[in-house]
């Protein structure tokens, strides 16, 4: 289920991972893992390595992420459903993301997410989908989702950081002194 990332410096360029897609926009890269998850269990398996539940806080990140589902979900024609990193479950109706930033960008599908007094209150985990009632922002809705595993996910979109230029140059750095120090021993 672990996905090889390829480290890109151009913005928006698609390559082909182990799970199927990558794209980028600036120092993030996105991917979709495949796998029947829970929110929980996809959240801790994108922390397990290295990255997060993507988050989306602008629409030229949605774009980006909207770009990589549609290419990679083109051959799937039965629909999907990926989770991403936002949630509800602390205080119902108050939507946070993963990773602290704030929750102001948003594309809800028609009647999302459930209201505080609607029946299905264990609705607490966000997910995109091509199932529920179109955004006109976009052709793949937001849509609160329970928990619970036995409703079938296709998988999740995982977001990971591209290590800025001058972390390369460090590590370069240090690995260059620690084999000058190995050569003189």
């Amino acid at each position: 289920m672990k996905s090889i990332f390829l480290f890109l410096a151009s913005s928006g360029l698609l390559v082909s991972s182990v799970s199927g897609f990558s794209i980028s926009l600036g120092n993030s890269i996105y991917s979709i893992i495949e796998g029947d998850f829970t929110w929980h269990n996809a959240r801790s398996d994108a922390e397990s390595v290295g990255g997060h539940l993507a988050t989306v806080t602008t629409l030229e990140e949605w774009r980006i992420i909207e770009s990589l589902v549609h290419n990679f979900s083109l051959s799937n024609i039965t629909g999907f459903e990926y989770w991403l990193g936002a949630t509800d479950e602390e205080v119902e109706g108050i939507w946070e993301w993963v990773t602290g930033e704030t929750f102001s960008f948003s594309l809800w599908g028609n009647n999302q997410p459930t209201s505080p007094s609607s029946p299905y209150q264990t609705e607490h985990y966000l997910h995109l989908t091509d199932r529920v009632e179109s955004n006109p922002n976009s052709v793949y809705p937001w849509n609160d989702n329970d928990n619970r595993p036995y409703h079938t996910m296709d998988g999740y979109i995982l977001e990971t950081t591209v290590p800025e230029p001058s972390s390369y140059a460090l590590l370069l750095g240090s690995l260059a002194l620690g084999l000058v120090t190995l050569c003189r021993r």
